[in-house]
């Protein structure tokens, strides 16, 4: 079995477009969806929006699940203005923006609240990646991105930063501890330090959302190599 979880409706009808056999059903207030992406047995989460979801939704879907690997598809928006909407970023290491503890250094070599994502699973990502693929470093916060003062922040703290959102590291934690495999596959909705990103969240989410479902697809084919 393989655990797909998202945040938001539109990333996880993007993904249930690409499944056959589809079976809803509610688990301790998560809507989950059993089926197959072609011979593949998996079942697709939606966590909601935040933190807090993200890691109880993760938290069930191990528990009751007991994945192989779980992939966490969906938007993010990109903190460098050449990785634009519809592009899709794979993080290597992750970390909370939005931790504040004194004494804690920020930057993603603070391992206190950074997470590095499966190396096996990155590696297998790779293979099916094209000149719109991205690896590198991916934040984490309870808050919507999009004012200067807020890009400011985290790049002057977290400078090798490719993109934010608001689940991924919750994820990574999660599975951390619980000892599961996990891959982050999202797609740009919006560049976070231009004016109006607010706007092109809105006009690109679907996109974001379509491309990394795609590429969820491809990478549970191509990792059915190498099982």
């Amino acid at each position: 079995m393989i655990a797909i979880i998202a945040a938001m409706d539109e990333e996880l009808d993007a993904l249930k477009k690409l499944m056959s056999d589809v079976r809803e059903k509610y688990m301790d207030g998560f809507f989950v969806f059993e089926g197959k992406i072609e011979d593949n047995d998996v079942v697709l989460c939606k966590s909601g929006v935040g933190k807090t979801y993200a890691a109880i939704s993760t938290t069930l879907i191990i528990k009751n699940y007991h994945p192989e690997y779980i992939i966490n598809i969906g938007s993010a928006g990109s903190l460098r203005h050449d990785i634009r909407p519809g592009s899709v970023v794979i993080p290597v290491v992750c970390a909370y923006h939005d931790v504040e503890v004194p004494g804690w250094p920020k930057g993603f070599k603070d391992g206190r609240r950074t997470y590095y994502l499966d190396e096996k699973l990155i590696d297998v990502s790779k293979k099916i990646a094209d000149r719109n693929t991205y690896y590198g470093n991916l934040v984490s916060g309870d808050s919507f991105i999009y004012l200067k003062e807020q890009t400011d922040k985290i790049l002057n703290e977290y400078p090798d930063a490719f993109c934010s959102e608001m689940e991924g590291t919750s994820i990574a934690q999660t599975a951390d501890a619980l000892k599961t495999p996990l891959i982050i596959i999202r797609s740009i909705s919006d560049v976070t330090v231009e004016e109006g990103n607010e706007i092109s969240f809105e006009e690109f989410l679907p996109v974001a959302a379509k491309n990394s479902a795609e590429f969820c697809k491809k990478f549970i084919l191509e990792m059915n190599k190498y099982a």
